[in-house]
């Protein structure tokens, strides 16, 4: 495949303004190259280094990289960019502004073309001040002019709090940076962006996969999947719809099947990059999310609950006298009350609420509708007291079919509510009011929820923060 030429030019100028205001919080470099220019580099600087031996690895550090650890240069190989100088230039102008971009070549190799787009070329060996001078964006060589042509995407700014969408200018130009962004971002918008990249670099229109093409459609249709050691992985049919009118510009299946062994290469690794975060985001035993999602997922609850004015609530619960079960039933009958606790909760709360097991039999249920009050007159805390209360009754009720007959009485949970803004304005303070909330429903006697101050500083009916949901 031909990589997308991107143009860079007034990119630079854009992310020299950012430079100077960042750079005090800065100080680490990356060195992207082979063994020799990585020893070169060590030898001669004292600063923190992360070493790439490819470029996508360059990007994957910039994208997931915080605004405290970013890198004051990148210093890169010419020789190891090769022919995909401008597309790697643009993908880190677009992730990181204020980045100082040095390219090293060896003596003789230095061309306009291999250097533009970068802020200083080096030639090796390397000297310590010169690269030091070159990383301060101090003009150190006469590296060829930048070309004139503005840049083709939107900057990013510095202090952009999380790493940038793909592009979605049907216009904008993609490369395969862009579907390494994607990978990392959201792993279900590769699909989309391969088939748009395969229609810029075809001129076809219309492409899609099918998991079920009949081939009585009128298009040209090939099967795109991996063999996985004998096993085939298959993704469906990349297809190709007939033109109308019959234009003889519809691909043949010939034409078709490298664009589907590649899009087959990137969907296979799209679906093993969701899988991870999946596995890394949820309780193996019972489904639930866990604890890194809970953290990962409240922050961003909390920036929309601000920037749209709206309320999250955090129902912090567990299971009263777990141990007791435990001991007396076995693990097999602890994991059974466990599992069929998501069950009854994921029964009762709305789509968007997020249900997150962060102790052993500690769970927390995130209360949070972007869309708002799905009733009109209905208040945030009002909503959620009933849904808790509903669970509440759901766990008395169950009948767990591993607890014997003489299992004391029913199962039930304290717990505690706490409410943003009213509770608090950060995950911490949330967390420890709805946990202060759940102690005083074990004080109480236990088989209650307490609900924090905030449930009736909107004009919420009915029980007062005193007065434990019974």
């Amino acid at each position: 495949m031909n990589t997308p030429r991107l143009s860079n030019g007034a990119a630079v100028s854009a992310h020299r303004s950012n430079r100077d205001s960042s750079r005090a919080k800065r100080g680490r470099i990356i060195v992207l190259g082979d063994e020799r220019l990585i020893e070169s580099v060590a030898r001669v600087t004292h600063r923190p280094t992360t070493f790439a031996h490819h470029l996508y690895d360059v990007i994957g550090d910039l994208v997931q990289t915080g605004i405290l650890d970013a890198p004051d240069a990148i210093v890169a190989s010419v020789e190891a960019l090769g022919v995909k100088t401008e597309p790697f230039i643009q993908a880190v102008r677009r992730i990181d502004p204020g980045v100082e971009l040095i390219a090293i070549a060896s003596n003789g190799s230095t061309t306009r073309e291999s250097t533009a787009g970068f802020d200083a070329c080096l030639t090796s060996p390397l000297d310590a001040d010169t690269l030091e001078r070159a990383i301060q964006g101090e003009s150190v060589s006469e590296a060829p002019a930048q070309a004139p042509t503005p840049p083709q995407v939107e900057v990013v700014p510095r202090s952009a709090p999380s790493p940038p969408a793909p592009r979605d200018s049907s216009n904008a130009p993609l490369g395969d940076v862009d579907l390494v962004a994607a990978l990392l971002r959201h792993p279900g918008e590769v699909e989309p962006l391969a088939l748009r990249l395969i229609e810029q670099e075809t001129g076809w229109h219309g492409l899609r996969i099918d998991a079920n093409a009949s081939r009585t459609v009128p298009c040209a249709a090939i099967r795109c999947g991996l063999d996985g050691g004998g096993t085939a992985i298959a993704y469906g049919y990349l297809i190709a719809p007939a033109e109308e009118g019959g234009s003889s510009d519809r691909p043949t299946v010939d034409q078709l099947k490298p664009w589907a062994d590649w899009i087959a290469h990137w969907l296979h690794l799209a679906r093993s990059m969701g899988d991870l975060r999946e596995k890394a985001y949820t309780d193996q035993l019972t489904g639930a999310y866990n604890r890194r999602f809970f953290e990962h997922y409240m922050g961003k609850a909390l920036d929309d609950a601000r920037a749209q004015r709206q309320c999250v609530s955090l129902l912090l619960f567990d299971i009263d006298d777990f141990k007791h079960y435990n001991d007396a039933y076995g693990h097999a009958a602890g994991d059974e009350i466990l599992v069929e606790t998501v069950k009854l909760l994921r029964s009762v709360i709305r789509p968007n609420d997020r249900v997150c097991r962060i102790g052993g039999d500690e769970f927390v249920v995130i209360f949070h509708d972007p869309e708002g009050q799905r009733e009109r007159g209905s208040s945030h805390p009002d909503d959620i007291q009933k849904i808790a209360r509903r669970f509440q009754q759901q766990i008395c009720r169950h009948r767990f079919p591993k607890l014997s007959a003489e299992a004391r009485g029913t199962l039930t949970i304290s717990g505690g509510l706490s409410t943003y803004p009213w509770d608090g304005a950060d995950v911490t303070t949330l967390l420890e009011q709805a946990d202060r909330n759940a102690m005083a429903s074990k004080r109480s006697g236990k088989n209650a929820i307490t609900f924090g101050p905030g449930a009736t500083d909107i004009g919420r009916k009915g029980d007062s923060p005193e007065s434990p949901a019974k």
